[in-house]
């Protein structure tokens, strides 16, 4: 059953008698509220990371950090040598869906970690959880 369909059943419930009547607009109007914030939700959620993902090895200049959905205005990332970002060796709000990072940052042999949130006009988005890449 589509949601237009629930929808148009809330609107056209059966009375005792079985007629039809139209339940108070109200009732429709937080439903169709609810709705649209639920497909909010999904739309502004956290981004997902397609590359590089969790213990990809890199070697070469530069690394491209790559994620969907590409809808958000901004999305913030942060590179760091710890799982807990306690230092942070790089940090920009990037347009689009991909960014390619070159030395100095990462040009370092060892393994780093990266993570990105959108932002918008919306507010800022919850952390991703880090993921380990490795560069040799």
């Amino acid at each position: 059953v589509g949601i237009m369909t629930w929808i148009s059943d809330l609107q056209l419930g059966k009375g005792d008698a079985g007629e039809r009547k139209l339940l108070a607009a109200p009732v429709v109007f937080c439903v169709l509220v609810l709705a649209y914030l639920l497909f909010r939700q999904g739309v502004q959620g956290v981004p997902v990371a397609t590359r590089p993902l969790e213990g990809e090895v890199h070697r070469g200049p530069s690394i491209r950090l790559c994620w969907t959905p590409e809808r958000y205005e901004d999305v913030e990332v942060q590179i760091a040598r710890e799982r807990r970002f306690e230092t942070v060796l790089y940090a920009q709000r990037i347009p689009g869906a991909w960014f390619h990072l070159t030395p100095p940052v990462c040009h370092d042999p060892g393994v780093y970690y990266w993570r990105m949130r959108q932002r918008d006009n919306a507010g800022v988005g919850t952390w991703t959880r880090a993921i380990r890449f490795r560069v040799d």
